[in-house]
């Protein structure tokens, strides 16, 4: 019973470590337009070299004239970051 305990807290502590993650998220009224049914949306993981998550490249993706509103989100899964930019406007 005693080899078993450690066995068990060293298995809870990794599925801990590999499962935990921890989500920022940011949204921004950037003008006062309206949100607009329009959306651009860019995303990067860690192994991008050149990311490009910019508030510029979601309204280009999303070909938007007049921006509402502007959201960042950063998600980090321990060794693992995905990051997220969406605007939306008209």
């Amino acid at each position: 019973m005693k080899k078993i305990k450690p066995i068990a807290y060293s298995t809870l502590a990794a599925a801990g470590l590999f499962l935990g993650s921890c989500t920022l998220a940011h949204s921004v009224a950037v003008t006062n337009n309206d949100v607009g049914s329009k959306r651009g949306e860019v995303s990067s993981g860690t192994a991008d070299v050149d990311s490009g998550v910019s508030y510029e490249s979601a309204v280009k993706n999303g070909r938007i004239k007049k921006v509402g509103v502007a959201e960042y989100k950063m998600k980090s899964y321990v060794f693992f970051i995905k990051e997220y930019m969406t605007v939306t406007g008209e």
